[in-house]
């Protein structure tokens, strides 16, 4: 072969090459072309619709696309052939390193023998192109670059085609049919057919038996449906609503007493189902079922029995017996469980059937039974089994329920509420005192069908031996019967330290200094261990109901957090260690040597937490938490002492910011707006969360009055038309509507605790009632599903009536903060007339503090416009006229443009004329105090608590004062020792003799001392006037520590050798509590004037208790307990006659609970000291209180 046939065979690979490559290119662009076209045809059938006219036009746009696509990147490029010159400067552009050699040969092969200079030299030139281009031509090393990007498109583009009409929406397949699958045109344009589908259809049904009815309907949606049915062809046609099962388009109803061949179908929206036939055959077949439920022990509830019932929704751990009613003689039946489980149902001697099972799952359950004749006879029913959770009890401090400074003698007062479904079995208080042994202390014992209970317990600070920056954390722990266990959340008390040298250090500043701090202070280490401590605890008490995963995120998260702050309080101990001021005051060396031991504590903490130990995280977290207080204290008080002693010139700012330096506390007000941007950003979040619930609720609500409707209907329709003939199946929708609402109370339980609302708390409490009520009126029950409404209603109310309460709180706040930004201005006013008349440092200093407090009173005012924004925007609906002045008071601030004067205001001080400032500082003293009169008339403008929520608010205090007044009255018993047992049984027989006296108090005709008729029933005796007559002699006789001579009951206990005891300790805690008791009653007593509502009894009451705050009058325990039954019986009454008063004889009984008995031992004193409450005594003066 000759050197130029070889250049043309080279040259012809290559445009074989070219080619190809050309071809996969277009390719991918075509593919990309066909998605295109799919995509335009989906848009234009969603324009125009899919009419002939809309499939036209998306078929033109589609192939139009396509063709344009094939015409571009295919025919016209495959189509043009390239010349070999053509070729050869394309060759030469890819492949540098030829040098014009291709195009030279190529120019030498084209010109004629005669033009050629030398055949010698244009064969050279050739042979030399062709050997440097055959190993580009083998090698494919020109196209191979594009030739692998064309692949790469091509697979591209089919990948995600493919993908994008798998996944994508419907429309886009439908639009693929349209363009390549014309021929399906006509059956995907016609909509499917509306259909219901039914089962069973046609079926065997034994005579007397029962069947369910369940219809689905397809490619379309109806809000209800209807069995028709006939039990006669020459009959009218029956018409039964179905009970929704699902929100998929499920439809369930039953048929009862089937006796005769039934024809039935099923309609929706006028859309009917083909008609089936039930034939009737002669086996046997259940009527009716008997339910009796026996529920565990603990829960103290007498059996149920349902003689027309089936489905069954209890408690876990209930024993339910069926005693299925059948139409004939059997041989045996079973209970045939969805989960594979069989009952065997027992035959008795009457020939009735009988089986018990116990409640461990939700499910369904049939009955199977066997002929005589040895044919078994499936059940036609599925009756529905709900397990009801027996959730954990709740528990909450109810007092002071929030972190609190106190001293190192103080004593406070916690008081914890707890509830629980079947009865509170313990409700106790846990507390440690700097990260230490944990104490727990009996707040309540109650009985165990007490539902609430609360107990009251002081910690007596002193007795702890506790220093200034000493912590106590303490939470409260309430337990069912069932072991259940429930945590309150932990509260901490801060031991801060006296004073005192607060204040001789504040005194000893001069004129206008103080200018110094920052604002800031070591305290927000405190805040972030405490906000760790407390997650801790939180995730401990959580963690058992949270998934494993995010329990496992939590924990690294908490440890991630303490590990910051470790480094951060680390960081501080060095900076304290390198700049030397260990060694210029001893109080940094404290300072130091807390924050390093913190350091400690902190390394051992994370280290629990790195290995998911809650538990053994939280003693050292609270040990550090105490080491930061201690460092914060220390360093509060060497702040102050510095800033004090450096007054009088104002120049008090330099040292103490020279001690924020070294914690690096200085920082930006830009830290703290954007802290406040996120804690608004949170109250944001919270608010629209709860607006969300309670949009929810009232939803579901609105679910459950038409489901209680429809249920209404359908018995009526069945009481009218077939008696027990057909029913609809509700129980699908209310199990439904269970699980929903239960979803809403837990995510309303969510957020409670996170804002730490008790309303809240008690609102999700109340939609867990209406959840359980809802699951039980699955069976049918009308009177469930009421409950289970009137419990949403009562939700939605409390929700309502906490975010109004919580609107006119924030309203009141920020009257608070602009009365204040008013009267700062006005001092800054008066600071700025008196800085004219001084010179020099005084001068400057006077102008830096001024300085200072115009930066801080503008972002004040900012803030101020925004929160009044705000909170316009978040009352507009529920407070309208506050809304309205809280617009006024923001457009106040912005139109006047506070804080640009502000701003501008510091020129004018510094060089501005004396007049010309002290007029600008009186404009924007005037547009602050406009902005705080709008606010002001925001607060007038709150709309006030309904008349129905007051009433609501003063029964449930006053339900609060009977548990609580109960509650301590157990413990009291409780407390006392074997030795006032037996005083008390001695004192029983020294007064067995005075049968004269053992009349029973307040019975008809009987006069009071005070002339006044006896009242019966009451139960407490005739009682003296409140106001010292002689019944109230008596009983001030007996707050004095029992010293009421003459009278039997005192008697008693001196026959008995020595009066019965309560340990001292035990009484002061007793005397504590009883005295919040009294803070309870009065202010009941202000609630229950206030709507015109007589309270001598609960004066009566009142004046008891207050005897009961004596710890002498307590120890005693006979008097002890006689004035607490006295006070608890006029409590009652008092309850009952408020409910009377307030709802009238039409509204609903209180529930006064069971009486608190006397112990039997005292029951003969009390009963004395009723009757002597009607002699005549000499009044005693009462005891001072404590």
């Amino acid at each position: 072969m000759t050197a130029a046939a070889h250049l043309h065979a080279l040259l012809a690979t290559l445009r074989r090459q070219r080619r190809r490559r050309l071809l996969l290119e277009a390719a991918g662009l075509l593919v990309i072309a066909v998605v295109a076209a799919v995509v335009v045809g989906l848009v234009v059938t969603a324009l125009v619709g899919r009419t002939g006219t809309g499939v036209l036009l998306a078929r033109l746009a589609g192939y139009g696309i396509i063709a344009a696509a094939v015409v571009r990147w295919g025919i016209i490029p495959l189509r043009r052939r390239a010349s070999d010159d053509e070729l050869a400067l394309y060759v030469e552009e890819r492949a540098p390193g030829l040098r014009q050699a291709l195009l030279a040969a190529v120019q030498e092969l084209r010109a004629p023998a005669a033009a050629q200079a030398s055949p010698a030299l244009t064969a050279r030139v050739v042979d030399q192109a062709a050997r440097a281009l055959a190993p580009l031509a083998a090698g494919r090393t020109i196209e191979r670059p594009r030739e692998q990007r064309a692949q790469r498109l091509l697979a591209g583009a089919l990948s995600a085609g493919l993908l994008l009409l798998l996944l994508g929406p419907a429309g886009l397949r439908d639009s693929a049919r349209l363009l390549f699958a014309p021929w399906s045109v006509a059956i995907a344009a016609t909509p499917p057919t509306p259909v219901v589908e039914v089962e069973p259809g046609n079926a065997d049904v034994p005579r007397g038996g029962a069947l369910d009815v369940h219809a689905q309907l397809q490619h379309f949606a109806a809000d209800g449906a209807e069995l028709v049915y006939r039990s006669d062809s020459t009959a009218d046609w029956v018409r039964v609503p179905m009970g929704r099962d699902s929100l998929e388009g499920i439809f369930s109803g039953r048929l009862f007493d089937l006796v005769a061949a039934t024809e039935y179908y099923v309609e929706a929206l006028g859309v009917r189902s083909a008609t089936f036939r039930l034939r009737i055959t002669d086996l046997p077949a259940v009527t009716r079922v008997a339910v009796e439920l026996t529920f565990p022990a603990y829960t103290r509830q007498p059996p149920e029995r349902d003689e027309d019932g089936g489905d069954i929704a209890a408690v876990a751990g209930t024993v339910a017996l069926i005693e299925p009613e059948v139409s004939k003689a059997v041989r045996a039946g079973t209970l045939v469980f969805d989960d594979g489980r069989v009952v065997p149902l027992a035959v008795g001697a009457d020939g009735r059937l009988s089986g018990r099972f116990p409640l461990v799952r939700s499910g369904f359950y049939r009955i199977d039974l066997e002929s005589v004749e040895g044919r078994t006879v499936a059940g036609g029913v599925q009756y529905a089994v709900e397990v009801i959770e027996d959730r954990a009890p709740t528990v909450r401090i109810a007092e002071p329920g929030r972190d609190i400074k106190v001293t190192a003698v103080e004593e406070v007062t916690i008081e914890a509420k707890a509830e629980d479904d079947h009865g509170v079995a313990a409700l106790t208080l846990r507390f440690r005192v700097n990260g230490g042994a944990e104490r727990e202390v009996t707040l309540a014992t109650p009985a165990p069908d007490v539902a609430e209970a609360q107990g009251t317990h002081t910690l007596l600070l002193e007795d702890l031996g506790l220093q200034p920056g000493d912590l106590v954390s303490y939470n409260a722990v309430a337990k069912d019967a069932t072991g259940h266990e429930t945590l309150s959340d932990v509260f901490f008390l801060e031991v801060r330290p006296w004073s005192r040298s607060y204040r001789e250090a504040e005194s000893n500043g001069g004129g206008g200094g103080g200018g110094g701090g920052s604002g800031e202070d070591p305290g927000e280490f405190v805040r972030q261990q405490r906000d760790i401590v407390a997650g801790t605890y939180n995730w401990v008490r959580d963690s058992a109901r949270a998934p494993g995963s995010r329990r496992t995120e939590d924990a690294a998260t908490l440890a991630i957090a303490q590990g910051k702050l470790r480094e951060a309080v680390a960081t501080v101990a060095e900076r304290l260690e390198e700049r030397g001021v260990t060694q210029q005051d001893s109080s940094f060396i404290a300072i130091r040597t807390a924050l390093l031991a913190a350091v400690e504590e902190m390394r051992a903490a994370e280290e629990r937490l790195g290995t998911r130990d809650g538990r053994g995280a939280l003693p050292p977290e609270e040990r550090a938490l105490r080491q930061l207080q201690v460092a914060d204290a220390q360093f509060r008080e060497l702040q102050v002492q510095r800033g004090g002693a450096q007054g009088g010139g104002g120049g008090g700012g330099g040292r103490s910011n020279d001690l924020s330096d070294l914690f690096e506390l200085d920082n930006d007000r830009q830290q703290n707006q954007y802290e406040a941007v996120q804690q608004q950003a949170q109250q944001q979040a919270g608010a629209q969360q709860v607006d969300e619930v309670l949009e929810r609720i009232r939803q579901l609500a609105a679910r459950q009055q038409q489901e209680n409707e429809r249920l209404q209907r359908q018995a009526e329709a069945m009481r009218d038309r077939m008696g027990r003939q057909a029913a609809g199946g509700s129980g699908g929708a209310q199990r439904d509507l269970a699980r929903q609402v239960e979803e809403e109370a837990r995510r309303l339980e969510r957020l409670a605790r996170e804002q730490q609302s008790p309303e809240m708390e008690q609102a999700a409490q109340q939609m867990q009632r209406a959840a359980d009520a809802m699951r039980r009126a699955a069976g049918g029950s009308e009177s469930q599903g009421n409950a289970a409404l009137e419990a949403l209603r009562g939700a939605a109310r409390r929700i309502e009536d906490t975010r109004n309460a919580e609107v006119s709180d924030r309203v009141r706040a920020l009257a608070e903060r602009a009365r204040e930004a008013q009267e700062r201005q006005q001092r800054i006013a008066e600071g700025v007339r008196q800085l004219q008349s001084t010179q020099g440092t005084d001068r400057l200093n006077r102008t830096r503090q001024l300085l200072q407090e115009k930066d801080a009173l503008a972002q004040d005012v900012q803030q101020l416009e925004a929160d009044a924004e705000r909170l316009a925007r978040d009352g507009r609906r529920d407070q309208p006229g506050a809304s309205g002045a809280l617009r006024e008071a923001a457009e106040a601030l912005r139109d006047g443009r506070v804080r640009e004067k502000i701003d501008y205001s510091k020129n004018t001080m510094r060089s501005g004329s004396a007049e010309y400032a002290n007029a600008f500082e009186g404009q924007i003293g005037a547009d602050i105090g406009k902005a705080a009169q709008s606010v002001q008339e925001a607060v007038g403008a709150l709309s006030g608590e309904s008349a129905e929520r007051r009433q609501a608010r003063t029964l449930e205090s006053a339900r609060d004062l009977v548990r609580g007044v109960e509650s301590a009255g157990e413990r009291l018993r409780e407390s006392r020792g074997g030795a006032g047992r037996e005083a008390g049984q001695a004192g029983q027989a020294g007064q067995q003799g005075q049968s004269g006296q053992q009349g029973q108090s307040g019975q008809p005709g009987q006069q009071g001392a005070n002339g006044q008729p006896g009242t019966e029933g009451q139960g407490a005796g005739q009682r003296g006037g409140a106001n010292g007559g002689a019944g109230g002699g008596a009983r001030e006789g007996a707050a004095n520590g029992g010293q009421r001579d003459g009278t039997p009951l005192a008697d008693g206990i001196r026959a008995a050798g020595r009066a019965p005891r309560i340990d001292p300790g035990a009484a002061r805690q007793f005397a504590r509590e009883f005295g919040l008791r009294v803070d309870d009653a009065e202010a009941l007593r202000q609630l229950a004037r206030a709507q015109g509502v007589n309270t001598a009894e609960l004066d009566r009451a009142l004046a008891d208790l207050r005897r009961l705050e004596d710890a002498r009058t307590v120890g005693d325990a006979a008097t002890a307990a006689a004035l607490q039954a006295a006070a608890l019986d006029r409590l009652k009454a008092f309850e009952f006659s408020l409910a009377q008063q307030l709802l009238g004889s039409s509204g609903p009984r209180t529930a006064l609970g069971a009486r608190s008995p006397v112990p039997s031992e005292y029951r003969a004193q009390v009963e004395e000291y009723y009757r002597s409450l009607a002699r005549p005594q000499v009044p005693s003066p009462a005891p001072p209180r404590p």
